[in-house]
């Protein structure tokens, strides 16, 4: 992984370092991105800090600026559009060092004519022979009104769409703020989609079978009629979606019919962020249903 901006290298002319050395520093990173550059390797999950204009995307390496031009930046049209996004990060050949400036260039539509054919024939065997593909993807957008998030597999431009059902086990609750985009997930290839076709591809993927289910053994962590906290996070018109502090994954259908506090005898209001006293009402491991009563308000300021 390459040093970020600030973290080290900088440090030695406070200490006692001499520009001579953080130029021969310089120099041996060069030399590392030539050698990587004539024998053609692939840079993985390069993040830019910048956009600059008339340059494109920019990111340090100590005193060795690396460049992504524009041109080079752009992802295939389709499901993406034709833009990209300094959030994300890529998978990048060098294409140039610029040793006089300091500077590296780097392609992303390079690693992708390079890469992306034989990665498409193998993700197409595979499914042709009936197997699930397990393989890294970027959380590109979240496409709400349709519920379904954007990924790019394997950073080489391959759309994949995963739906919201598909990101964990059971419901997952603003789940935006857990796509975020440019992060690097796992996911299996399911198939195709139903708007996929020859010349454009687009693959069904799923996260959730990628990761732990906190489902199982629910029932014996938390008994039906047991008290629990719940932190409210989503809003469901007279009802709420919550979690439990410190258990992941799990999303909690939450109903208040008593409105009023036994404590206070006052209103309870709910509020996204706030905690409140509940019961387990109904609780299955198997469906994924778990269901609480709320009892009180937690924080009565």
């Amino acid at each position: 992984m390459m040093s970020e901006n600030g973290t080290g290298l900088e440090l030695l002319g406070f200490l006692g370092g001499t520009v001579k050395s953080k130029e021969m520093e310089a120099e041996k990173k060069l030399d590392q991105y030539e050698y990587l550059m004539e024998k053609g390797e692939l840079l993985t999950d390069i993040r830019f800090t910048h956009e600059v204009k008339d340059k494109g995307l920019q990111v340090y390496d100590g005193d060795v600026q690396l460049i992504m031009p524009m041109e080079e930046s752009t992802l295939y049209k389709g499901i993406f559009g034709a833009t990209y996004l300094l959030e994300r990060c890529y998978n990048v050949k060098i294409t140039k060092v610029d040793r006089e400036n300091l500077t590296v260039y780097l392609s992303y539509r390079a690693a992708q004519a390079e890469y992306r054919p034989a990665a498409m024939e193998k993700i197409k065997k595979s499914l042709e022979a009936g197997e699930e593909v397990q393989v890294k993807a970027i959380v590109v957008l979240c496409r709400h009104l349709m519920n379904y998030i954007v990924v790019d597999i394997l950073g080489l431009s391959i759309p994949g769409v995963l739906p919201y059902s598909e990101w964990i086990h059971g419901y997952a609750a603003n789940i935006k703020e857990q796509a975020v985009s440019g992060k690097v997930i796992d996911v299996k290839i399911k198939g195709y989609t139903n708007n996929s076709t020859e010349e454009e591809p687009r693959f069904l993927v799923s996260r959730k079978d990628c990761v732990k289910s906190e489902w199982v053994g629910i029932e014996e962590r938390f008994p039906l009629h047991s008290n629990i906290i719940v932190e409210c996070v989503e809003m469901q018109g007279k009802n709420w979606i919550g979690k439990i502090p410190g258990v992941p994954n799990i999303s909690v259908y939450c109903f208040y019919p008593n409105r009023m506090s036994p404590t206070t005898k006052g209103p309870i209001i709910i509020k996204v962020g706030g905690q409140y006293s509940c019961f387990v009402s109904a609780i299955d491991g198997e469906k994924c249903v778990f269901r609480a009563r709320v009892k009180d308000m937690v924080d009565r300021r």
